[in-house]
């Protein structure tokens, strides 16, 4: 009975040691945030140009990520419009033939390393 008892509890120790080591590799190995962007030049019937910006964005469990976005139209940057899985950012109209200018980040800030541009 005690060999059994014994072989038991070395069953379980490798047991608990296994699956503490996969849950603890399993999140560095997941992949990276997923982030989907979209900017896009709004023209009105007047001939004035907007530029909007969409982004959204959840971590690998799915978690909806705290995102701020902002949209330029050579005018100056939007104040960053901020949002929980999604931030939509657009600028007033006016009559400009400049590209529409887009950014991102996650968390308070803008990372200008993510800015892009659209016609």
């Amino acid at each position: 009975m005690k060999k059994i008892f014994s072989k038991s509890q070395k069953f379980l120790a490798i047991l608990t040691l296994i699956l503490l080591l996969a849950c603890t590799i399993s999140p560095a190995v997941q992949a990276a945030n997923s982030i989907s962007r979209y900017g896009s030049r709004i023209s009105s019937a007047d001939g004035r140009r907007s530029s909007y910006t969409r982004v959204t964005g959840y971590d690998p469990r799915g978690v909806a990520l705290n995102l701020v976005a902002t949209a330029s139209i050579g005018f100056g940057w939007t104040p960053p419009k901020a949002g929980k899985g999604e931030a939509i950012a657009q600028t007033s109209y006016y009559v400009t033939n400049n590209s529409a200018e887009h950014a991102y980040g996650i968390g308070n800030s803008i990372d200008m390393n993510t800015k892009w541009t659209q016609n």
